[in-house]
């Protein structure tokens, strides 16, 4: 075709992003809260953490006279330490360290040792630690000193846990759905946004709340019929993602037009299918690759917002047909840049068989799936329990051999007490995605402050409903498993492919 031909040379000019290699990093863990002070107190500094976290390493000798002591007998001291990302990564060694700048004994042990070690000289000292791959348990690491007996004066100067850790290389686009309500939970609240890409202000307290660039951006348009005439296509929202580097993950739901008349109705006298062309033909002429999450959740029991579910639940058959027939449409207007997105809710015992749904591998480029720990503590479930069910069923509509890459395109959590959901995060992200989910390539949290009519209450999802969610997804995010914004260069009029 003409049109191909034309934009050959774009195509093979255009790069994508290459793959990092693993790579091996030290990390030194410092203190940064006081789990437990008994009779130790500090010298030269506000807190006792902050008196022992010189940025120094064994090989260095302490010059600072800040440091934490004791002359009473069998007092206990615990700190607790920052944190690393596990994901995709490995724990090659671990010791906690500690300086004493006395010969006074000083026993030592981290959380995770059941006996302690005693030292009695001056200088460095360390004790080995047996890591498990688990994410919670590195972020609840703590080094405890006990004086023992005796009242001569014990004195600790310095002290961290040192890692050496295998990164992962980048293998999973990440992202969000980023929305302006979330400045409502800021302290005090902020008046409410607009909806990244379209609001920058948006999606920068986003990116700086997570510490690190998405490289997917989440958003929905109308479906073309629902726009106005010639204005079927509106590149703007993707431009603005794919000019920051990251990848459009766009949804289209087929409301206002039946999936009956989008299977079998004639092309030339049915006006969806006039301006599903006319949108394709501008997809075609914009180019640039992005992620299309058609009639998403489509195997809901029922929906009161998704007109497709129950056509859907009706019909499995129709579905299938409406869905082939508008990626036939795309493929003979050349838009080989959509991406297609099958993207059902996780199963459970009322919803439709996804294999009744599944338009065929030759149809969809990416499967999917959304789901939520929406608790409370009764209903709580694992990143596993969450979603290893239909991570199966995915796998088995298509031979092993030829299994697509997955993609969650939506997820968040509910909060749970103090902690609950910065650990659900933490063994989601940290531990089990990259453990237990090797086809997952790509996710994208909902971070939506949306308000929930039938509670008259707001939703827990976004990372930024408590301290210690933010922190504990920014903490897991900054691993190198995923991928930062360095896609503006993909290549032309092709689908998204997953990183290795």
């Amino acid at each position: 075709m003409l049109r191909r031909s034309l934009l050959l040379l774009l195509i093979l000019a255009a790069v994508s992003a290459p793959p990092a290699s693993a790579t091996v990093s030290t990390t030194y863990l410092r203190p940064n809260t006081v789990v437990g002070l008994g009779s130790w107190s500090p010298t030269g500094a506000t807190s006792a953490w902050d008196a022992l976290n010189d940025g120094i390493t064994e090989t260095q000798t302490p010059t600072s006279v800040d440091y934490v002591s004791t002359s009473a007998a069998s007092t206990k001291f615990k700190v607790g330490l920052g944190s690393a990302s596990l994901a995709g990564g490995k724990v090659i060694s671990a010791s906690a360290w500690f300086y004493t700048s006395n010969a006074n004994p000083v026993s030592f042990k981290a959380s995770t040792a059941e006996t302690w070690s005693a030292f009695s000289s001056v200088g460095w000292h360390s004790v080995p630690l047996t890591l498990t791959a688990s994410q919670n348990q590195l972020d609840n690491i703590s080094l405890e000193f006990n004086s023992g007996s005796g009242t001569s004066n014990r004195a600790v100067q310095v002290a961290f846990l040192k890692l050496g850790l295998e990164l992962a290389a980048p293998s999973i686009y990440w992202g969000a759905w980023m929305d302006g309500d979330v400045r409502l939970l800021k302290e005090p609240p902020e008046e409410a946004g607009g909806d990244a890409p379209w609001d920058t202000t948006t999606w920068d307290e986003f990116e700086t709340d997570a510490g690190k660039p998405v490289s997917i951006v989440h958003f929905g348009q109308p479906a073309p019929w629902n726009k106005p005439l010639n204005e079927e296509f509106s590149p703007a929202p993707l431009e603005y993602t794919i000019s920051s580097g990251a990848i459009p993950l766009m949804d289209m739901g087929t409301t206002n037009a039946t999936l009956s008349e989008l299977a079998f109705a004639p092309v030339a006298t049915n006006a969806p299918l006039q301006r599903f062309t006319a949108w394709a033909e501008d997809v075609y002429e914009f180019g640039h690759p992005f992620f299309l999450r058609l009639d998403w959740e489509m195997n809901l029991k029922s929906s009161t917002e998704f007109q497709w579910v129950d056509e859907a639940r009706k019909s499995p058959d129709t579905f299938k047909l409406a869905w082939r027939r508008l990626h036939d449409i795309a493929e003979e207007e050349s838009a080989t840049n959509i991406t297609w997105v099958w993207c059902p809710n996780v199963s459970y015992p009322e919803s439709t068989s996804l294999k009744s749904l599944f338009p065929g591998a030759a149809y969809v480029d990416w499967t999917c799936m959304d789901g939520y720990n929406r608790g409370p503590a009764e209903d709580w479930l694992t990143f596993s329990q969450l979603f290893g069910s239909t991570y199966s069923e995915l796998l088995a509509l298509t031979a092993p051999s030829a299994a697509l890459p997955i993609m969650i395109g939506e997820t968040a959590s509910a909060e749970s007490g103090t902690t609950g959901k910065a650990k659900w995060i933490a063994e989601a992200l940290g531990t089990e995605l990259a453990k237990a989910f090797p086809h997952i390539k790509a996710f994208a949290w909902f971070n939506w402050n949306i308000y929930d009519k039938s509670t008259e209450s707001r939703r827990e999802w976004p990372i930024e409903t408590s301290a210690t969610a933010r922190e504990s997804f920014a903490n897991v995010i900054s691993s190198p498993l995923f991928a930062e914004n360095t896609f503006e260069s993909l290549p032309l009029l092709e689908s998204i492919q997953p990183l290795p």
